[in-house]
């Protein structure tokens, strides 16, 4: 097969793939009433059946690896694989142990950070802004990007989810925010996600929209990243990063009640519920141990993304161009415009 048709095969695998909803309990809101209506309860989560031809996108993908050429296409390959074992295992024994392969685990240094990040003071804010508000606004940003739109939605498992493959901007339904999350919204989701998503389309590879083997990883470093460049990264928002990171590191060994004590030391109520569901998403019974790793991406590709910058500068510039990822940028320069 020819790279075009390799880099085509692999943007309609992702087109199916790349979506969190299958991640994302589907009983969210009774789970979270049993949840505060005892003092022992651990939330059973279910979730939506896939409706996917993963064993035949995973087939697609394997064949495509023996036939393409070049580090950038083999790696990204690699990591579709690995991203179809996850959704498969979803709800099912090997669940955590995929997500560990796809995005690693909190490191000592990680978790040592965090800890130090929780001692920030939180800044007062008025949550006073309703979803529907929120996703109106956001709706009016996002326009500038055709075909790009913002909506409400259940169930989702975060606050807002940017959901390039379909090119929509979905606020969490029943949610309340501040005005400072709102301008920090635009930076982080629309300043860098669809920007980036946008970009990557007007590339010769779709490999650049729908995002190089660690794009991900950068890409939520880089939004962090701006949102500190745009004055918007408060102690407030580097406490919830720093939860994020803890959250994991506390479910990959306990249950959801036990890591939701620990964060309620540090959190109110709604925050630590909220950090708890991001981390033991993809699981059952919650009573286990185990955890969707993927947060602990944002306060560690922070990091490294800002030392990196610090001594090229120039990087950043690149990095616009699509959904390319630090570690990628070395093989991505020959082929981008």
């Amino acid at each position: 097969m020819m790279l075009q048709e390799i880099d085509q095969i692999m943007f309609e695998i992702c087109q199916d793939i790349y979506k969190l909803k299958y991640i994302n309990p589907i009983n969210q809101d009774s789970e979270k009433k049993k949840f505060f209506s005892s003092n022992n309860y651990n939330p059973k989560f279910k979730y939506l059946e896939r409706n996917l031809k993963l064993g035949k996108s995973k087939k697609l993908l394997e064949k495509s690896y023996s036939q393409v050429e070049g580090s950038l296409f083999k790696k990204k390959i690699k990591k579709l694989i690995i991203w179809i074992d996850l959704l498969d295992s979803v709800g099912f024994q090997g669940f955590t142990q995929n997500s560990i392969k796809y995005y690693g685990v909190p490191s000592t240094r990680l978790v040592k950070e965090a800890k130090k990040l929780l001692r920030l003071k939180n800044e007062k804010e008025d949550n006073d802004l309703t979803s529907e508000e929120v996703a109106v606004i956001l709706d009016k940003e996002i326009k500038k990007f055709p075909g790009w739109s913002s909506a409400v939605k259940e169930n989702l498992g975060s606050r807002v989810d940017d959901v390039t493959m379909e090119k929509k901007l979905y606020v969490k339904a029943g949610e309340k925010f501040s005005k400072e999350d709102v301008k920090r919204l635009i930076v982080h989701e629309i300043g860098v996600h669809t920007t980036r998503s946008s970009n990557g389309e007007k590339q010769r590879c779709n490999i650049f929209q729908y995002g190089t083997a660690n794009y991900e990883e950068t890409e939520e470093g880089l939004a962090v990243y701006m949102e500190e460049k745009n004055n918007l990264l408060k102690n407030k928002t580097l406490r919830n990063y720093a939860g994020r990171v803890l959250a994991i590191h506390l479910a990959l060994k306990n249950s959801f009640r036990e890591t939701f004590n620990f964060l309620h030391g540090y959190f109110s109520e709604g925050d630590a519920y909220h950090l708890t569901l991001r981390a033991k998403r993809g699981l059952k019974d919650t009573s286990k141990q185990g955890a969707f790793t993927k947060d602990l991406i944002y306060l560690k590709s922070y990091l490294e993304l800002k030392k990196h910058l610090e001594k090229k500068p120039g990087d950043l510039e690149i990095l616009f161009r699509g959904r390319i990822g630090l570690k990628d940028l070395k093989d991505s320069k020959g082929l981008l415009i």
